[in-house]
């Protein structure tokens, strides 16, 4: 919901210029991101919120189809094989994200406060990494007036 997106988006900044996508450009997502982190961490959203962690970059595919399609196909289309069927593929991802936010197995059910509890901690953390002045992410950032703000 955040590597895979965020990664793209910094490996094909160079070709995205015809929708004004810049490397400065990747301040949009350092912000879109500490606004997620933020609503974590005050209790305001729930990390295993499927429609929320899945679409924390919706504004980016609305601006660039290439990204839509990439998402689209990583997430709901782009089959492997199973390691234990020769010949059978499945949906990777989409099974990795169905069993993430809808546990069927036990032990991950058993696991979802935990993963709650994680995901706050791990939130506030990103948080603390995002806004630290002597990471040059912070001079990025909206909230504190970043030098190398995006617009």
């Amino acid at each position: 919901a955040i590597t895979i997106p965020v990664r793209w988006l910094a490996a094909e900044t160079h070709n995205l210029g015809h929708h004004r996508w810049l490397p400065r450009s990747m301040g949009r997502v350092v912000d879109v991101l500490e606004a997620a982190c933020a609503k974590i961490v005050d209790g305001n959203v729930d990390i295993l919120d499927e429609k929320f962690m899945m679409n924390l970059f919706s504004v980016f595919r609305l601006e660039m189809v290439e990204f839509d399609e990439f998402l689209t196909f990583k997430f709901e289309k782009q089959k492997r094989k199973d390691a234990g069927k020769s010949s059978e593929k499945m949906l990777l991802f989409a099974k990795l994200q169905d069993e993430l936010f809808h546990p069927k197995l036990d032990t991950n059910k058993e696991t979802d406060k935990y993963a709650r509890q994680f995901g706050v901690v791990f939130m506030k953390a990103m948080l603390q990494e995002l806004q630290d002045p002597l990471k040059v992410t912070s001079k990025y950032l909206s909230s504190l007036d970043g030098k190398l703000l995006h617009e």
